[in-house]
């Protein structure tokens, strides 16, 4: 980043945010970013500039019958910030100060600059639009279109923006943008958010017999026959307050891998509604107030995945509140129907391997899974799904650690270290001493 120009080496700070380190999706590489959270973002006036909506995108596009996608690669990082800003935009590693020389990720005013940069540089553009990093680019044929994606293209030259090749489609006859299905004729809903269909919730209620006649069937079909039908949408109204309602289900990794994944689910669904914007995030998962609080900052010893996780959250304005789970229906209720997909994200972290010939383990992950399920302690913290608010003294330890223990193959990680078991303690003290030469 220091060779690209992103971020510059200080030798004093005002104030400096501690450093997150998470692996990128497409990739090996690591990324660095700052967690502003309890520096910058707790301080910084909120700037709000319109963003697109998607309705008004596509009006902009009717009669179009050719379209194209293109998104720019590590679209904050190609915009620099003035000399000024930059000492309030600094980073404390073990290398010392960094101070960022380009808009970085994680910071409130973000998209809000972002969007403004983007709409300046297609104002003139017919058939060209923008959302954050993601540019959509139509026309009435291929002549027509050719000639507008040539603009763009220009104009992005003429400005130093980079695209991401891999991200990008050209000439199609429909493409997916902001989480539509866009064609000649028309905005449509993708088939992923028609393939989930609620069944009668009176059915689900307790002692209640189970029971289908002519009367259940009816209400179920009229039931879906509403939900396909985008007459039971309402327009988007700025005007009104936002709120996100997030749940889980009992399907993927531990609780609070699963509470948090449900957020940053709804907020990539609804980017577009909720960026720029102040809105509020209602679980019935309590950590995750202090986990995932606009004010706290991220815990050193966090899984890498939660951590990327909350700097995603960081680039929002949002408050987050507890509401109880009887009070959570209509996300409890949703998240009890999931696609036949099962959650399997692909691994965020970046995994570095040691090989040296003839070493051999005597402590195994699948002897530390058996001893972790066995273990009076280990078992209980294993299966917890919510932390009573009296425990025995064994546990205090690892509640006061609930927002950074995750599950990981069957064994219990405290960020990236892993708990093992009493039963295990001395073999692996052993092993891990058997190189050291002389006296312990």
């Amino acid at each position: 980043m220091e060779k690209d120009g992103v971020i510059e080496r200080i030798s004093s700070a005002v104030t400096a945010a501690p450093i997150v380190t998470v692996g990128k999706k497409d990739g090996d590489e690591v990324r660095v970013c700052g967690d502003f959270s309890v520096t910058y973002n707790a301080c910084a006036e909120v700037e709000t500039y319109p963003m697109p909506k998607i309705e008004d995108m596509h009006s902009a596009l009717r009669v179009c019958q050719v379209f194209s996608v293109l998104d720019l690669k590590q679209a904050y990082h190609q915009n620099p910030i003035s000399t000024e800003s930059q000492k309030y935009l600094t980073i404390n590693t073990h290398l010392g100060f960094f101070a960022f020389k380009r808009l970085p990720n994680g910071i409130h005013p973000g998209p809000a600059i972002f969007q403004r940069i983007m709409d300046g540089l297609l104002a003139d553009i017919p058939k060209a639009v923008s959302r954050l990093d993601d540019i959509l680019i139509a026309g009435t044929d291929y002549e027509d279109h050719l000639n507008t994606l040539s603009q763009v293209l220009e104009r992005l030259l003429k400005f130093g923006f980079k695209l991401n090749k891999s991200k990008c489609k050209f000439l199609q006859s429909s493409v997916v943008y902001l989480g539509h299905l866009i064609d000649s004729a028309g905005l449509h809903p993708t088939e992923d958010k028609l393939a989930a269909v609620p069944p009668l919730n009176n059915l689900l209620k307790k002692n209640v017999p189970w029971k289908w006649t002519k009367s259940e069937d009816a209400a179920f079909k009229a039931a879906k026959n509403l939900l396909l039908n985008s007459r039971t949408l309402v327009h988007y109204n700025e005007s009104l307050p936002l709120v996100l309602s997030c749940d889980a289900s009992s399907y993927g990794a531990g609780a609070l891998e699963k509470e948090t994944f449900s957020i940053i689910f709804g907020l990539k669904q609804f980017h577009q509604y909720l960026c720029d914007n102040s809105f509020i995030i209602l679980t019935d998962h309590r950590p995750l107030l202090t986990l995932l609080g606009p004010h706290y900052s991220v815990p050193a010893h966090t899984a890498s995945r939660l951590q990327r996780w909350a700097l995603i959250l960081a680039s929002y304005h949002y408050k987050i509140e507890y509401r109880s789970t009887p009070a959570h229906a209509d996300a409890d209720s949703m998240s009890r129907l999931p696609l036949p997909q099962t959650w399997c994200p692909k691994s965020e972290n970046v995994e570095c391997y040691f090989f040296e010939a003839g070493v051999v383990t005597n402590v195994t992950a699948e002897m530390i899974k058996k001893k972790t399920q066995v273990d009076p302690v280990l078992s209980l913290v294993y299966i917890q799904s919510g932390w009573p608010s009296v425990v025995d003294a064994d546990m205090i330890p690892y509640k006061n650690r609930s927002d950074q223990l995750t599950i990981h193959q069957g064994c219990i990680l405290w960020g990236a270290r892993v708990v093992v078991p009493p039963s295990l303690r001395s073999a692996m003290l052993t092993e891990l001493h058997d190189t050291h030469p002389g006296m312990t």
